[in-house]
């Protein structure tokens, strides 16, 4: 299930309800700027994987993302590989579907 929120509080309010395993935070959202919005999700949600959606180029974006209390970064426009190998390493395995045997995956 992927949830989609308008705003940090909106996140909030929806990772209260549980059941997520993973966050994808636009470091642009409206209303609460992306290292405020870390600090509350990590606040009440210290352990969930938490990744920022960004346009930010700079060269140390490892060291940056990371000390501000992400996980990690995609970079936008995101790579659809890139986006499935992140979710697949925070999702339990029976949570994923496994090719059919005998059945071309192309």
């Amino acid at each position: 299930l992927i949830t989609v929120s308008k705003s940090c509080e909106d996140a909030l309010s929806k990772l209260k309800d549980g059941g997520y395993n993973i966050v994808f935070l636009d470091d642009l959202m409206p209303g609460i700027e992306g290292t405020e919005a870390v600090a509350k999700i990590r606040e009440s949600f210290p352990e969930i994987p938490l990744y920022s959606l960004t346009t930010n180029t700079a060269i140390e974006r490892d060291e940056y993302f990371k000390s501000m209390g992400y996980n990690g970064y995609l970079v936008k426009p995101v790579d659809p590989e890139m986006l499935e190998q992140t979710i697949m390493n925070h999702l339990p395995e029976q949570m994923m579907l496994k090719p059919r045997e005998g059945k071309d995956n192309d």
